[in-house]
Order: C-alpha cells, then structure tokens, then sequence
C-alpha cells in the first residue's frame, strides 16, 4: 500500500496551513493597523508566504524520496537532528497556540458554561486519535473538510450581498511602506506555516507548482473572507472585535427561518482546523521519531499530545496572552521560516549516490 500523498491532498494540506487558524482573528488585526489598505498588508503577506515556501521548496528537493526530517538527518546525521529538533518545537508551539485559540473560541461562542480544560482536554484527545493514524488518515480527512470550507468562505459575499458597501474601502493609500509591513505581518507566523506541508510529503508527492498553489489557494479564500469582513462591518467593528469573522457570519440572514447559519459555518470550520492542528501534532511526533528512530510514531503522538494539552492548559491564563505571544513567535517563525533554509541552502549539499536496486525500482514504480 502507497504511503504517498497525491497532489490533491498536498493542495489541501497547504490551504489549511495558510487559512484554518489565520482566520480566527489576525484578520482583524491587519484591518486595525492599516484600515482601507488591509489589501496592501495582504499582498505583503501573500509575497512573504510565497517566498518561504519557494526557499524550502528548493531546500527539500535536495532529498529525493525522503520528508525533509529524512533528507536532513541522512545528509548530515549532528546537524540534521539538530535542525529536526529545532522544527520539532517548531511545530510543537504553532500545535500549542492553536489548541489555545481554538478552544477560547469554542468556549466564548458555543461551550460557554463549560470549563476550559475540558474543552481543552477534548480537543487533544481528537488530535491524537486523528494523527495516530499517520499522514494519509490526517490527509483524507483533510480532503473531507477543507473543500468545504474553502467553498463556504467564497460563497459568503453572495449570502451578505444585501449588506455589502464599498465605502470602507476608502480612502486608500494612507500607509506608509513601513506602516503597510507591519500591518501584514500580523500574518506571517500564520500562512508560513505552509512548509509544514516539506515536513510530511517526500519530494516525489509533490512539485514547486502544487506547494504555490496550495498557498495562492489559502491566501485567496483568506482575501475573500477579511473584504467580505470590511464591506459588511466596516473597519472599526472589526478593530475592535475579537472574532470579527464570526460577528461576520452572524449577520447572515437568508429568511426568516434561516437566521442561525453560524453555527453550520462554524460546524464546518471546526473539524477542518481540528484536522490541520493534527498535522502540527503529526509533524512534531514525526520529527521526534526521525531524531530517534527506536521510538514509535504512534507512542510519540500520545506523548506529544499530552504535553501539547497540558502546556496550552498551564502556559496561558486568558486569551489576551496569546497576542503578546505573538509578538515574540513572529520574529522566531521568521528563522525558521525563512532565515533557516537559506542557510541550509548554502550548508546542505545535494548527495549524489550511485542508483541502487531499491531505488530503480521505486523510480519504475512511480513511472507507472
């Protein structure tokens, strides 16, 4: 049975990275600091996001049939574990900032008599029962919900048509260049998380042009969703709201019968971040089993979930804590974003072995 990922799934992959856990709330940030111009701090985005992927992209094409803990590790075996440690908290802390901010929602818009930690509690032990699995059971299910949410998102400024002005689209250009980057990169920690999608595929599941397209996919969904925001709130309700996006969808109206569809849209978002925040799980348990090839996968996922649950419970007392953590997770998402891999990209060289038996005819079975 073929453990690979096909180009379908990879493009699912890289959209839920990009869009499931930006669109919560750092929207509003980028509408806050830069009002009619949010577009402009999109589009910084959008170049930030591409330019991180296209340098890993190269950087993991350099092993061949191999996920970049694989290639790293084979490469050179003290660098690469310490490099796969490194993404491994990586990983670990973008898993524990989404646990949190997942859950504050649950509880601020569906669960709000139910404590905390049992919704906390709740969310791990799916995450762990989904990556448990492996990549391909996260993938399809992935495959499941992110179509669906993709089409949900683009569908809204035909629900909200009868709500939709153009006047808080003006006036435009009142940002500076500097103004503009820091609006936007409110966004950077959260759609360069797209080489998350390095970290489980090898290099023959999928191509430069499907790793991009997968982030022009998210970012798009993610365009529509902050306009659709705009032209229905404004710029001042959305600066000042936790979740706009959800006061967005609330103002959903179809009839008079039909006047609680945020809860389908939220029934459809949920399990679709669920499942990206498994890959997050999936990928720091991956990385640990590379840097220690005795232990498990599936023994690694429990412990890495557990962990991952306790410190989202323990680590942050409000939500609030989780913008001033924010702050310092830019600069470092940054490194291992960007900054890393053009280092590694002048360090690691690309080995060339002579082709073996194994290796022929995995080629000849790819052919086919």
């Amino acid at each position: 049975m073929s453990t690979r990922l096909n180009r379908s799934q990879i493009l699912m992959i890289g959209s839920a990275f990009v869009l499931d856990s930006t669109l919560i709330s750092k929207p509003g940030l980028v509408i806050r600091d830069l009002k009619a111009d949010f577009w402009q701090g999109m589009l910084t985005n959008l170049g930030y996001a591409l330019i991180a992927v296209v340098v890993f992209a190269l950087l993991a094409s350099r092993f061949p049939r191999k996920d970049f803990f694989e290639g790293m590790i084979d490469a050179s075996p003290l660098l690469g574990r310490v490099v796969a440690a490194g993404y491994v908290f990586f990983f670990l802390g973008v898993l524990v900032r989404d646990i949190r901010t997942t859950t504050d929602f649950v509880k601020v818009a569906l669960l709000t008599v139910t404590p905390l930690s049992v919704i906390t509690g709740m969310m791990g032990f799916c995450l762990v029962m989904i990556a448990r699995h492996g990549k391909l059971s996260v993938a399809r299910m992935s495959q499941l919900w992110q179509p669906m949410l993709l089409i949900v998102i683009i569908m809204l400024p035909f629900f909200l048509s009868t709500t939709l002005s153009g006047e808080s689209l003006l006036p435009a250009f009142q940002h500076s260049a500097v103004e503009v980057w820091r609006g936007g990169s409110h966004l950077f920690a959260y759609t360069g998380e797209a080489i998350g999608i390095f970290m489980i595929a090898t290099h023959r599941s999928w191509s430069m042009r499907y790793s991009v397209l997968s982030v022009l996919i998210g970012w798009t969904v993610l365009t529509v969703l902050t306009l659709s925001t705009v032209l229905a709130l404004g710029v001042e309700i959305p600066a000042r709201t936790f979740y706009p996006n959800y006061e967005l969808i609330r103002k959903i109206r179809l009839t008079d019968f039909l006047d609680r569809l945020d809860l389908p849209l939220v029934g459809i978002w949920l399990p679709a971040t669920i499942v990206k925040a498994s890959f997050s799980l999936y990928i720091a348990a991956n990385g640990i089993s590379r840097i220690f090839p005795r232990l498990k996968l599936r023994g690694l996922v429990w412990i890495v979930g557990a962990v991952a649950t306790a410190t989202t419970i323990f680590a942050f007392r409000n939500s609030l804590q989780i913008f001033a953590f924010d702050v310092f997770w830019t600069p470092i998402s940054a490194f291992f974003q960007l900054g890393l891999p053009v280092a590694l990209l002048v360090l690691v060289r690309k080995r060339k072995k002579p082709p073996t038996l194994t290796s022929a005819a995995e080629a000849e079975q790819e052919s086919l």
